[in-house]
């Protein structure tokens, strides 16, 4: 698991730009490899748009930009056609995405990167500005949906001024990742709870144009956009 200052672990993935070699392929360059729960949400919709606004001042900057998620490759291709072609979003449209964006099915890329720094980040940050922390939380079936899974995540999160936003995952037929049924959603909200962990379901943020995590691609593929 790395930490601050530690080389980054290097991995050979797919992506919508061919394979990578990362890091080595951008040797000399800045690189930010950043991570997303899932395309057709609108939340990572206006994330990679806000960043495709700003290649010029990354190209500028010689920083790297490499998207990753759980998706699969014609999810990401699927994905990025609609940004391209069908969004308009705070007067940005026709944006192209110029960075590549990982296809991580397996999460083996994911699995090299742990969290103990990142949740270390968070406890400064709490501490420094006084600010609660949201998590969202992207829940898959088999991956992360288990009471044990709920019971660890609360355990990380002991002590800390925080909230946890659960994102259920819709399916989608690119991706053999399932999402979870009522019973499974709800019994993971509750062991968060009993466990005082302050938890909420991602429902109001784009269900009233189906933009919950699936749901606007199912949209795309029906032409409806």
């Amino acid at each position: 698991m790395p930490r601050i200052g530690d080389k980054a672990p290097a991995f050979v993935a797919k992506s919508t730009q061919g394979e990578i070699n990362f890091p080595s392929d951008y040797k000399g360059m800045w690189k930010i490899l950043f991570s997303h729960p899932a395309d057709f949400t609108p939340v990572c919709t206006s994330e990679f748009m806000s960043f495709g606004k700003l290649a010029d001042e990354f190209e500028r900057l010689n920083t790297q930009l490499v998207g990753l998620s759980v998706d699969g490759l014609y999810s990401h291709i699927a994905w990025l056609r609609t940004i391209k072609e069908k969004i308009d979003w705070k007067g940005m449209k026709n944006m192209e995405i110029q960075f590549p964006l990982i296809e991580d099915i397996t999460m083996e890329v994911a699995k090299k990167y742990g969290m103990d720094e990142v949740l270390a980040a968070c406890r400064y940050y709490i501490e420094k500005t006084g600010r609660r922390v949201i998590f969202e939380y992207a829940l898959v079936h088999g991956v992360n949906a288990s009471p044990e899974h709920a019971a660890e995540l609360a355990g990380r999160l002991r002590g800390m001024q925080c909230h946890v936003n659960v994102i259920p995952l819709n399916s989608v037929e690119e991706n053999a990742l399932k999402g979870c049924d009522e019973r499974a959603i709800n019994r993971f909200m509750q062991e968060l709870s009993d466990r005082h962990i302050s938890v909420t379901r991602r429902r109001e943020m784009g269900d009233d144009i189906e933009g919950a995590c699936g749901q606007l691609r199912r949209r795309h593929l029906e032409g409806q956009l």
